[in-house]
């Protein structure tokens, strides 16, 4: 397995943070054998044996491809006992890379060169299949050809059966189903989709469940670096000044203390005024409207249907006036629509179609 990672232009650290965490997981080998059986839905993986998924030893690759792919390669047998080599590459970017099919080529002919220069490579011997694999876990939609042949100017196909043909599966973390699949990279991809905090715990709790084995020990604290790395940055909940986590429990902990902590915040800089403001002018002017019409009509019973009615109405104008003001301070204050979410209690799509109300 090969891994190949791209900074992003505006965070490098946070990007390299990112690479190691994903790296350090994809080190496992039940991680690569879920990649493998759970996404890849090609014929031919059936016919690999995943048991004997190893990484290739490092000192069979060249230094200049070492420092091209800067981590492993994963190599199995095929069910007939030959050697397969699988490139697993990992897509930070928050772009598709256009060119990553020529990467690719680049890399797997270099990957085959390697033994032919060391002179590994018998006289009867040829060279191993490939199978690469880009992970992109980027915001927008993967839009760069599979195929090499793609990259190819439309003259090239005069000379067709000169060029070289290679192309890669790609797995879109954001646009990937995962169903109810009980492989641990299946688990990776709900942790990423999570849209809520409500939905990462519920994430990392079904993690832990499928990780109480103490044979996964090492693996339960790889997934608590990625989620402190990766996950929980992402949103905002886990700043730089705050010790990386390395067990779950202390991940579930740490979310359920800043659901707390930003509510106990939103207080204190009074972003919760507008609700409070919009209570009371609601029922002021539920009571004025309930008076007015009670007295018009001179009843006993007018003036208490009308009290009530004006208290509902007043209510609910209040409630929808108070919480726009309120989101609207939140906006200035900087925080995040996950954070938002979490405060009101709404879903995500929910918190997204109130923000466009809200100049």
């Amino acid at each position: 397995m090969m891994i190949l990672t791209y900074p992003e232009d505006g965070d490098r650290h946070c990007m390299g943070e990112t690479d190691k965490a994903y790296k350090l997981l994809f080190g496992h080998k039940e991680m690569v054998a879920s990649l493998l059986r759970d996404f890849v839905l090609d014929a031919a993986v059936a016919d690999l044996d995943l048991d004997t998924l190893e990484p290739w030893p490092g000192e069979h690759v060249s230094e200049s491809l070492r420092e091209r792919i800067d981590d492993r390669i994963w190599r199995l047998r095929w069910k007939d006992a030959d050697w397969c080599y699988v490139f697993v590459i990992l897509e930070f970017q928050s772009t598709p890379d256009r060119w990553m099919a020529a990467r690719i080529l680049s890399y797997t002919a270099q990957l085959w060169l390697d033994p032919v220069d060391a002179h590994e490579l018998g006289a009867s011997d040829l060279l191993p299949p490939v199978l690469p694999i880009v992970l992109y876990n980027g915001s927008r939609t993967w839009t760069a050809p599979l195929d090499v042949n793609g990259l190819l100017a439309p003259k090239a196909a005069r000379l067709e059966k000169y060029q070289p043909r290679q192309r890669y599966f790609l797995l879109d973390e954001g646009r990937t189903e995962t169903g109810d699949g009980d492989g641990l990279s299946a688990y990776l991809l709900r942790l990423e989709q999570a849209e809520s905090i409500d939905g990462l715990r519920q994430g990392i709790k079904a993690l832990r469940e499928r990780l109480a084995d103490r044979k996964y020990d090492r693996l339960r604290r790889v997934f608590a670096v990625f989620l402190s790395r990766v996950v929980l940055r992402r949103t905002g909940l886990l700043h730089e000044d705050i010790p990386e986590l390395t067990d779950l429990q202390e991940v579930d902990n740490m979310l359920e203390e800043s659901v707390d902590r930003w509510s106990d915040e939103i207080l204190r800089k009074g972003i919760l005024q507008g609700r409070q403001e919009g209570h009371v002018e609601g029922r002021q002017e539920g009571l004025a409207e309930g008076r007015q019409e009670g007295l018009v009509e001179g009843r006993q019973k007018g003036l208490a249907e009308g009290r009530q009615e004006g208290l509902a109405e007043g209510r609910q104008a209040g409630l929808a006036e108070g919480r726009q003001a309120m989101v609207a301070n939140m906006v200035h204050a900087g925080f995040s629509v996950e954070q938002i979410s979490v405060a009101l209690g709404l879903s995500m799509e929910d918190t997204r179609e109130l923000l466009t109300h809200v100049q």
